[in-house]
């Protein structure tokens, strides 16, 4: 399963070295957590978040065909901004 995540996701990376999956099994399913390298989250998420949509629609039938429910979830890499780190500015 991270494999098969592996396979999909490397060719969009410019830093394929820094992606790393954490595979967890709950009561819910598999959770993949993925992080890519802070160059490279863009790349990823994709214009409206198109291209994570599509890995999760990918993971969800890979899982279908394997007997598992899969979530894919996408977290921020070290030093990367928060949304925290943004100031509201208000006329």
């Amino acid at each position: 399963m991270v494999e098969y995540l592996q396979t999909i996701v490397r060719p969009f990376l410019k830093e394929p070295e820094a992606l790393k999956i954490l595979h967890t099994i709950d009561e819910r399913g598999a959770l993949l957590t993925m992080t890519v390298s802070k160059a490279d989250m863009g790349r990823i998420i994709g214009r409206e978040g198109a291209h994570m949509k599509k890995i999760r629609e990918i993971m969800s039938l890979y899982g279908l065909f394997h007997d598992a429910k899969i979530s894919v979830v996408l977290t921020e890499p070290d030093g990367s901004r928060s949304n925290s780190d943004y100031k509201l500015i208000t006329n």
